[in-house]
């Protein structure tokens, strides 16, 4: 229900309720002036209209709460229609909600089910088919990334861990051979014969072909005896990439924003003292999360770790003894950065952290334009009194994976923001700057995060 409805259903019981008082209270008056021995009556009635008052509102808190529902499952539905996921299984609990409701999101589950069985079953027959090919097969994004490897592919050369889906081709093949054989069948426009050498110097024959706008190639080659499991792993999201940065503006829809998930992991809290020891970013691009672009590294803070933060996120003094201090890093991260909108819960902390590296690396900042998905999610949900990122998580129906690392909390907040995307559009809330308009909303939080110097 709308709140514009709410408030003329409050308007409605409110006006009905004064009503009620005004005639009940008249009638004991007139009943108390004309028959004074009728004055127990009157007070009777008096009690009948308190308890029909309370009833009223007790009716008019069961009707909101019963809306409130409503709306929190058309917002997990358009959560679910937008991403492609289940509904969270909070809908199953018997002392959630009413029964109709659970009915209701019962039935939207089952539809969304079948669905995703229908997909993952057509993915399910092409990897038999593709499995039980007699020829080993290799599939590669233009980066070397394995995005697809048959059963007989890791039988030859999966040993150790060498080949498997998503790691470097080159691991396994020579990278000039590979790159001299992808060049010739793009320059022949069909696919080519080929010996490339492992990193070992075994001579393999094979076969190249290019994927063409797919960007990447296929390798095949003879495989070994196949007896056993015809199957194939794969991910070829591996091979999509994002669009090219354009620096985004007030106007740019969020379904086609540049985004950059990041969360830092730092000494303290503090952002005047403490410094960063962990960052982690991974690129979003409108309703799209791209996994294998990321940015994770550790950060030699040049001070002493406390105790108390390493065991919140397990980075000791000796964890980053080897790693790059800031100014080392500054630049890789800039370049992911650039042209892109930071996301992040509480992602002012993050900034503030960042500005500050930058100062005392003598590093030019500037700071980038920046969406709060804490600030969001508390507009979108003005009574919702559990902010903490997993408690958003959880009412997102987002898994929570590697808590307290940067990557792992970049990821989470990703999946985070790409949920609320449809849940802002159907208030209204479609581009960038209508949503730095409403990130504004709940007043408390803005100020105590400036207080904190965020």
């Amino acid at each position: 229900m709308s709140r514009s409805t709410r408030r003329l259903l409050a308007a409605a019981l409110t006006t009905v309720a004064l009503a009620l008082l005004l005639l009940t209270g008249t009638t004991a008056y007139l009943l108390s002036v004309a028959e004074p021995g009728m004055s127990g009556v009157a007070v009777a009635a008096l009690v009948g209209a308190a308890l029909a008052l309370a009833g009223l509102w007790v009716a008019h808190g069961l009707l909101d709460r019963h809306f409130d529902e409503l709306e929190h499952l058309r917002g997990d539905l358009l959560v679910a229609a937008g991403t492609g996921t289940e509904l969270p299984r909070y809908w199953a609990e018997p002392r959630r909600s009413a029964d109709e409701i659970r009915r209701v999101a019962a039935a939207a589950g089952d539809a969304i089910g079948r669905h995703r069985l229908a997909r993952t079953t057509l993915d399910a027959r092409l990897a038999v088919v593709v499995g039980a090919a007699a020829e080993g097969l290799v599939v590669s994004t233009e980066t070397g990334l394995v995005s697809l490897v048959s059963a007989a592919a890791l039988a030859r050369f999966g040993a150790g861990g060498h080949l498997a889906l998503g790691t470097s081709l080159y691991g396994v093949f020579d990278r000039r051979d590979v790159a001299e054989a992808v060049s010739r069948a793009r320059a022949e426009g069909r696919p080519v014969q080929a010996r490339l050498r492992t990193v070992e110097g075994e001579p393999v024959a094979v076969r190249v072909a290019d994927l063409g706008d797919h960007a990447g190639f296929l390798i095949s080659f003879l495989a070994l005896d196949t007896a056993g499991e015809a199957a194939v792993y794969h991910d070829l999201a591996l091979h999509d990439v994002p669009p090219e940065t354009v620096p985004p503006g007030p106007d740019t829809p969020l379904d086609a924003l540049p985004a950059l998930a990041l969360d830092c992991e730092a000494t303290g809290l503090d952002v005047t003292t403490d410094r960063i020891l962990s960052i982690g970013a991974v690129r979003l691009h409108g309703c799209r999360l791209y996994r294998h672009v990321t940015f994770d590294c550790l950060v030699n803070p040049g001070v002493k770790i406390p105790p108390r933060a390493s065991a919140v996120h397990g980075i000791t003094d000796a964890l980053v003894a080897g790693a790059p201090a800031f100014a080392a890093v500054s630049e890789r991260l800039r370049r992911l950065m650039r042209g892109t909108v930071l996301v992040g819960h509480n992602i002012g902390f993050d900034l503030a952290l960042l500005r500050r590296e930058a100062a005392l690396a003598g590093i030019p900042w500037d700071d980038p334009p920046a969406l709060d998905t804490l600030r969001l999610f508390a507009a979108l949900r003005p009574k919702a009194t559990q902010l903490e990122l997993e408690a958003i998580a959880g009412e997102l129906g987002v898994d929570i994976g590697g808590r307290h690392t940067a990557l792992g909390d970049s990821l989470v907040a990703g999946e985070i923001y790409l949920r609320l995307i449809p849940l802002l559009a159907d208030v209204g809330v479609r581009t960038f700057g209508e949503a730095c308009r409403f990130a504004e909303r709940p007043r408390h939080l803005v100020r105590a995060q400036r207080a904190a110097g965020w």
